[in-house]
């Protein structure tokens, strides 16, 4: 398949680097790779926030409560962090997946810290989640985009993220902090980053809106498509 391609599409940098390693694959897929990312829904390109002028410890999660979300190491690096900042909040919405339970359970009893949603589908109502916190996190053990960092960057939030994983590498630093390891120790110091250098986290939210515009990726795909049947 790779041989007979024209065009081989990857949807994030990780994965683009991933496959360029293979030693095995260059000769197939040499001049052939071509980054194109996944967008997202035309709600978020049209609603877009600024990001905030000043910083409040308040964080937002969206996604499953499985293991590979690395929701529990998330919640423990928050509480750690209630000694330097006693107003921290975690803001937890979805559930569902194999630590649910867990999760639950550790926010009924840090209720004053921690805080859950069911899953929300109308947009308007989850925007206004994203519009009344100041960072996102998602510190994800695997991912293969994840489409709510970019929602949460397009509402003005700093996002933590993983090295290697995700969104790593399709922008610069200015977007947030990304973890090394999946520690709670890890994930409360990139939190604490965040909260103590908010200033220098300036991304071009319109930049990534037109990145991730379902109308200019669908030129893209189609402009390939084009080509490939000349």
């Amino acid at each position: 398949i790779l041989e007979e391609s024209n065009k081989v599409i990857t949807i994030s940098q990780v994965d683009k680097d991933r496959l360029l390693k293979q030693q095995s694959l260059s000769d197939l897929i040499h001049g052939k790779v071509e980054l194109i990312p996944n967008g997202v829904d035309p709600f978020w390109v049209s609603n877009i926030t600024p990001k905030k002028d000043k910083i409040e410890p308040k964080l937002i999660y969206v996604g499953k409560f499985n293991k590979g979300k690395n929701v529990i190491n998330l919640i423990l690096a928050v509480l750690f962090l209630k000694d330097k900042y006693p107003d921290i909040k975690l803001q937890l919405i979805g559930g569902g997946g194999s630590e649910q339970e867990k999760i639950k359970k550790l926010i009924k009893i840090h209720s004053d810290t921690l805080s859950y949603k069911d899953k929300i589908s109308n947009k308007e109502v989850l925007c206004k989640y994203y519009q009344s916190n100041y960072i996102f996190a998602m510190p994800s053990k695997h991912e293969t985009f994840g489409l709510v960092y970019i929602e949460a960057l397009l509402q003005g939030l700093p996002v933590l993220y993983t090295q290697q994983e995700g969104i790593d590498g399709s922008y610069d630093n200015s977007i947030g902090e990304k973890i090394e390891n999946f520690s709670k120790y890890e994930i409360a110091d990139k939190i604490e980053k965040i909260i103590d250098n908010y200033d220098q986290y300036d991304f071009n939210q319109q930049y990534i809106a037109n990145n991730h515009n379902w109308k200019n990726i669908a030129i893209q795909y189609f402009n390939i498509y084009n080509d490939s049947i000349k």
